[in-house]
């Protein structure tokens, strides 16, 4: 948004929210990945092959025929972030500017899925800000 309070006074603001979440299901193990049929390409674990351990946020995959058993983090996720700027220019006489700057940042991030796009967009504004002030001067200097 830019806005000209004047031919020497300019504001202008950027915002931009970012949110994403993702959620997987139905895992598989690659067993012949050239194969030609996709369904030949993997092994879809069987509800009794692999199980959550919600209190270590993994699952645990012991394999039917007889192949390892080892474990993995929950790939799911919610990430935030908002990125903004906020410039005031004045220019005072020709060739010579004071900018006022602010800028802020938001990052945020959870192990979890987060499915509702408003408790995302509410974690997003209570993650701790990262603010930055910036002030320029700039002088014309004419013989």
């Amino acid at each position: 948004m830019d806005l000209s309070v004047t031919p020497d006074l300019t504001v202008q603001y950027y915002g931009s929210p970012f949110i994403s979440a993702g959620h997987y299901t139905a895992y598989k193990r690659a067993t012949d990945p050239l194969a030609q049929a996709n369904a030949d390409r993997f092994h879809l674990y069987a509800p009794d092959e692999i199980a959550f351990d919600h209190d270590a946020n993994r699952y645990q995959v012991t394999e039917a025929d007889g192949g390892p058993s080892y474990a993995f983090t929950n790939p799911d996720f919610s990430f935030r972030e908002f990125r903004s700027n906020l410039v005031v220019r004045w220019e005072w006489k020709p060739g010579s500017s004071l900018y006022v700057v602010w800028s802020q940042g938001r990052t945020g991030f959870a192990p979890s899925w987060e499915p509702s796009f408003g408790s995302n967009w509410d974690a997003l504004w209570q993650t701790q800000a990262d603010n930055t002030f910036l002030v320029k001067l700039s002088y014309w200097i004419s013989p």
